[in-house]
């Protein structure tokens, strides 16, 4: 009785070592795999991301240098930025966690199959593509369902498709025309010429009592220095056709000159914008266009009030009445005239005559 107790006691302690040691090799496989990044690629080779939609709408975004990209379909305008490097933010960290599913059933449902899908990120080198990850529904606040392509694992990641926006406007660096100026001179705006002097901009033509009004002034220099486009319509310039020239504003920095020429388009509530810098034409918000060639000479010129000056209380006035003294030194024939009574006395004998004593 003892032995087989015994037996049965050895043959328990064995199953529970099996059992720990089975789920200590899970327990390191789910720990690498933790570790191990979603996205397995070299970074500083991949010079091209094309992200695509779930129609036939894509974009295509290159890489020139560490600190810009282009989008080479859609006139090789550059990039915003500051929006691919978010998105690459994202991205690069990313690693695998507990898979929320594995099947191609489920890859149907959460939209990051091959033929189902809500984003799919294709990364480059050259011509050559690298990798590929499929984004689909969305489990919660900020994060989707992803799957890398090759792959069944399906993760919840720290994402928003709105990030990976499939439309080329989206990612198009809208400040490409705004205006740096600082090695601005003049800027010439219909009958408004405003000079630098000093690093002060200075309206011409202003009288000695006028300046230039800073209040209104300012709202001009931040339109010319935040100036954004929302699109290119190329540089054909039959777009022009017909389109009569609205405004338009010049900057000379002494060697050279740069403008911005506005046109009313047909139709539509934007306005076409041309500049002398870039070969493509662009479509403006009107509102956005306003706010530069809307502004008015008279709206920047401010008045100086001049004070009078004022008079001294102790003035004289030398149209005053002579003041009637009395007699000075008994003498009847000495008159005494005085001017106001804060001037000291003039003294001035108007007659003196002796009269001679008759003798018989």
């Amino acid at each position: 009785m003892n032995k087989a107790i015994k037996i049965l006691t050895v043959a328990l302690v064995l199953q529970v070592l099996l059992v720990v040691l089975t789920n200590l090799e899970r327990f390191k496989s789910n720990n690498s795999n933790q570790q191990a990044r979603l996205l397995d690629l070299d970074w500083p080779q991949i010079d091209g991301l094309r992200i695509s939609g779930k129609d036939t709408a894509s974009v295509v975004m290159k890489k020139k240098s560490e600190q810009e990209w282009f989008l080479p379909d859609y006139h090789n305008l550059p990039v915003d930025q500051s929006k691919i490097e978010e998105l690459l933010k994202k991205l690069k960290p990313l690693q695998t966690d507990w898979p929320v599913a594995t099947t191609t059933e489920a890859a149907k449902r959460f939209e990051v199959n091959k033929d189902n899908f809500q984003r799919q990120l294709t990364f480059l080198q050259g011509e050559a593509t690298k990798g590929t990850l499929f984004t689909g529904t969305s489990p919660g606040y900020r994060k989707v369902h992803a799957r890398v392509d090759d792959q069944n694992e399906i993760y919840a990641i720290e994402l928003s498709n709105f990030l990976a926006s499939t439309s080329v406007e989206d990612w198009l660096k809208k400040s490409l025309l705004a205006v740096d100026l600082n090695p601005v001179k003049k800027i010439i705006l219909g009958n408004i010429q405003l000079s630098k002097i000093d690093k002060e901009w200075v309206l011409d033509g202003l009288t000695a009592n006028q300046k230039v009004n800073q209040a209104t002034l300012q709202p001009l220099l931040d339109a010319l220095t935040n100036f954004s486009v929302e699109a290119a319509f190329g540089s054909d310039p039959t777009i022009l056709q017909n389109q009569p020239e609205i405004a338009a504003i010049s900057f000379d920095m002494g060697s050279e000159r740069h403008t911005l020429a506005f046109y009313e388009p047909k139709e539509g509530a934007h306005l076409i914008l041309k500049s002398s810098q870039h070969s493509n034409y662009f479509k403006v918000n009107r509102a956005e266009a306003e706010k530069i060639m809307g502004v008015k000479r008279e709206v920047l010129i401010e008045n100086i009030v001049i004070e009078n000056p004022v008079m001294p209380s102790a003035a004289v006035d030398d149209t005053a009445a002579p003041i009637e003294s009395p007699v000075v030194n008994n003498s009847p024939n000495v008159e005494i005239s005085s001017m106001a009574t804060d001037t000291p006395a003039l003294i001035e004998p108007t007659s003196v005559s002796t009269t001679e004593p008759v003798i018989p």
